[in-house]
């Protein structure tokens, strides 16, 4: 009898370790891939930054139609797995805000592109149209780069 209680006791035990195990093997490898993608995220935060300096250059300085949009893909395809592995949900929220900031921008930007082609659109109003986009559009970096820069912050913590 001692011999079975010793068993039970040992097995109960062993399974309890086990799992211990498991589970910091499980949490080791989860925080690996938050790191990993909270690095991409930086970098995709950075470029979008950099294009938005380029952008406000083009637009505000040289007083050129853009002919570029921003790279929102890899945001895109991190966002779903990241917002499942953080435990920080103001910097969720944050990277949601500033991915739908750029996907705004970014259709702003492809209505300049098709009214830029179209030469503005009646002449009536065509100096009006192209000076009030441009307006939206440097505003619209503004917001991104203050949003981007908070966001940067928070990835960094």
């Amino acid at each position: 009898m001692p011999d079975f209680f010793a068993t039970i006791i040992g097995v109960a035990v062993g399974i309890w370790g086990a799992l211990w195990v498991e589970r910091r093997h499980q949490q080791r490898i989860r925080s690996e891939e938050e790191d990993g993608l909270l690095q991409a995220l930086g970098n995709a935060v950075d470029h979008n930054l950099e294009l938005c300096k380029q952008l406000r250059e083009i637009v505000t300085v040289q007083d050129r139609d853009p002919t570029f949009l921003m790279d929102v893909d890899l945001l895109d395809a991190i966002f779903p797995r990241i917002a499942q592995l953080s435990d920080d949900p103001e910097a969720i929220a944050k990277l949601n805000g500033f991915r739908y900031q750029l996907h705004h921008l970014n259709r702003k930007l492809d209505l300049w592109l098709g009214w830029s082609r179209d030469n503005w659109g009646p002449s009536m109003g065509r100096h009006d149209r192209r000076s009030d986009l441009r307006k939206s559009v440097s505003e619209h970096i503004t917001t991104l780069q203050n949003a981007g820069q908070e966001l940067r912050r928070l990835l960094t913590e």
